[in-house]
């Protein structure tokens, strides 16, 4: 358990920070085309991890397919949700918010 765990967080950072382009980061939540693109090098990358450590491919799948799903409900949303937040905003904190991706 702890394997996978370490797993998912390294995969994690290698999809989200080192594989995606900044054009994909700042349109995946603007345009189907580049979250199914980002969701792509995700669940790639992590089959590429998986294959190694997982003994059944049923397991490997099925964990592809609920880290996908979730990842892409969350980066569909989330420039939506922090839009709503920032409404209320004086200090325009966007730009700050725009280099942690």
């Amino acid at each position: 358990m702890k394997t996978l765990t370490i797993v998912l967080i390294v995969n994690h950072f290698v999809s989200d920070w080192i594989l995606q382009p900044r054009q994909m980061a700042i349109n995946k939540s603007k345009d189907f085309y580049w979250l199914l693109a980002h969701l792509g090098i995700i669940s790639l990358s992590l089959f590429l991890a998986l294959v190694f450590i997982t003994p059944t491919p049923f397991s490997i799948l099925g964990l592809i397919f609920v880290n996908t799903i979730t990842h892409g409900l969350i980066d569909w949303n989330i420039w939506r949700i922090y839009a709503r937040f920032r409404k209320g905003v004086t200090h325009d904190y966007w730009f700050y918010f725009t280099i942690a991706i």
